[in-house]
């Protein structure tokens, strides 16, 4: 017996308008293929049907599945006192999207619904400068919204937080500054290698994690920040568990960036513990690293005419991870 094989074919159908124009209505199938004691099965496994308008614009998209249940698949059918066992037609829906334009031919929405038409998963509004350049988009859920959630101005209230991208161009055209929020407020993403080695790329791991997480979940977020693994406490004990400290730290010294140092977060901000004694940095205070010099503690900043200016810094061999590559802080790379 031949082990069967599962093969998907994918056939576009197109109909509505005559040859050489563009369809008003495009089909896409695909077909799950079956081989068994030599003999060849075809079965359509899901169908997507797209939809045009006069202007060649979007109307809707429907995504069907056509996997039923085999319990589902056949049923007898009477016929001439008879009865027959037959293949039963049958599909569902899976998503529908809709597209709305105004009289310029510009989307103004978009909505996605699930099975059905009572099924509204989310709806997008688009805004746009009066030159034609996209100016903001909105998604929420409307069975959320209330009167108070606008385009100008969002809601901050959390059981009605709608998504949202804002645009703004420089004098050639092209974007300059390109913002993601919700409900006004920002969402940052923060990432850690999980093993022993340098962070990659801030740009292009974000543009990885947008792309990815946007179409896989429908999760938007506002940035991604990228931040090397400190070699202390906890990480340190799990280094020297898996034998990789001396090499981790190695590392970090040898992709020292000195041009990473005047950014580092140490030069221009401090940390309080519950005490009020002074650290360089959370990670120095996590050591239990205090300051040198005289200020100390915030009662030493309320003698007169102090300064934290050209204050020595506590530096240890973990500051390699702040400097090495790209550098690191609370706010990803430094360079």
């Amino acid at each position: 017996m031949k082990k069967p094989s599962n093969i998907i074919l994918c056939l576009i159908l197109a109909s509505g308008l005559p040859l050489f124009a563009r369809p008003s209505t495009k089909i896409i199938k695909s077909y799950s293929i079956s081989q068994n004691f030599g003999t060849e099965t075809r079965e359509l496994s899901r169908s997507t049907v797209v939809r045009y308008n006069s202007k060649n614009q979007l109307i809707d998209s429907t995504l069907y599945i056509h996997n039923i249940p085999l319990s589902k698949k056949y049923g007898y059918i009477d016929f001439k006192d008879r009865q027959s066992l037959q293949k039963i037609e049958g599909l569902e829906r899976l998503m529908h999207f809709k597209y709305e334009y105004n009289l310029g031919d510009q989307l103004v929405s978009k909505q996605l619904y699930g099975s059905s038409d009572d099924s509204l998963r989310w709806k997008e509004f688009y805004k746009y400068y009066s030159n034609g350049n996209l100016w903001k988009i909105v998604r929420f859920d409307p069975s959320k919204v209330n009167m108070s959630n606008k385009l100008s101005g969002l809601s901050s209230d959390n059981k009605n937080m709608p998504w949202g991208e804002s645009f703004e161009y420089n004098g050639d055209g092209r974007i300059e500054e390109h913002k993601e929020f919700y409900a006004g407020f920002i969402l940052n993403l923060v990432y850690n290698p999980s093993g022993p080695q340098l962070p990659p790329s801030q740009k292009e791991l974000e543009d990885t994690y947008r792309r990815e997480l946007k179409e896989r979940y429908g999760i938007f977020f506002s940035n991604l920040f990228v931040l090397a693994n400190m070699p202390i406490n906890r990480y340190e004990n799990y280094l020297k568990i898996i034998g990789k400290l001396e090499e981790y730290n190695k590392l970090l010294k040898d992709n020292h960036n000195p041009g990473n140092i005047n950014s580092v977060m140490c030069r221009s901000t401090l940390s309080v513990d519950w005490k009020g004694y002074l650290y360089d940095c959370d990670f120095n205070q996590q050591l239990g690293m205090k300051r040198n010099g005289d200020i100390k503690h915030l009662n030493d900043l309320l003698t007169p005419l102090v300064s934290l200016r050209n204050n020595p810094i506590s530096i240890g061999n973990h500051c390699f991870g702040c400097t090495a590559g790209a550098g690191s802080s609370c706010g990803g790379e430094l360079s």
